[in-house]
């Protein structure tokens, strides 16, 4: 398993599409927070790049075709079990590092507003009325939450242009729906919604309901894949 995430690590940074995802969401959240009123705080800073991230989503959208989808086009996990991998193996280490790399993409503009927020402005990027640590952790989820489902349908697809397709356009219907009148009662049960409510100190339901929510989407995305790939025809 150790070989194995060290092979997807080297796969991904060898990649010009992570580094170049990841630097275009820098610079994108940086371009959105100018977009909204000018920050007079830390905690604004941070706030403002918490709205922004779903509308960053379809970079990790993007990412999962070239990560995922390239491989069973170019038949590499059909050589890879061929050889004798487990798949169940070759399935964790890809969902793992793929997980990673959206998270990174996805936090990236979060970070930098943080660190921005401390240097111009000082005090904690954290409102006076949610506990830092819970804050965190929803958003953790949240992440994790929105990167496995394009990775689930990098496997129902198989193939670049598909999942692109179909990543797209499920995320264009989550942010139609985001926008919807009554979107205050659906947001909570989705991801993205998630963070557009948190940002604003919306939120109705406690950290451990989202916490749970998020981890029914991970739990589901991954074993709806990893049920598909262990019964795949991939000889």
């Amino acid at each position: 398993m150790a070989q194995l995430l060290k092979a997807e690590l080297y796969k991904l940074g060898h990649q010009k599409s992570f580094p170049g995802l990841l630097v275009f969401s820098l610079f994108l959240g940086s371009l959105m927070m100018l977009d909204r009123k000018l920050p007079a705080s830390a905690a604004d800073c941070f706030s403002s790049a918490l709205y922004n991230m779903p509308l960053l989503y379809f970079l990790s959208i993007i990412l999962c075709p070239l990560f995922v989808g390239t491989e069973f086009e170019n038949r590499t996990l059909h050589a890879a079990v061929t050889a004798g991998r487990q798949r169940l193996s070759l399935f964790l280490a890809k969902g793992i590092v793929f997980l990673t790399a959206s998270s990174c993409i996805l936090t990236a503009p979060l970070f930098a507003a943080a660190l921005a927020g401390r240097l111009f402005f000082g005090g904690s990027c954290f409102s006076h009325t949610v506990r830092p640590a819970a804050e965190v952790f929803v958003i953790f989820m949240a992440v994790c939450a929105m990167g496995s489902l394009p990775f689930f349908l990098a496997f129902v697809c198989r193939d670049v242009g598909k999942t692109l397709s179909l990543g797209m356009g499920v995320f264009f219907i989550m942010i139609f729906l985001l926008n919807l009148p009554d979107a205050q009662f659906l947001a909570p049960f989705l991801p993205m919604g998630q963070l557009r409510l948190l940002s604003l100190g919306q939120l109705s339901m406690a950290s451990t309901q989202l916490i749970f929510v998020d981890a029914a989407w991970v739990f589901l995305c991954f074993a709806g894949a990893g049920i598909i790939f262990c019964h795949a025809d991939l000889t």
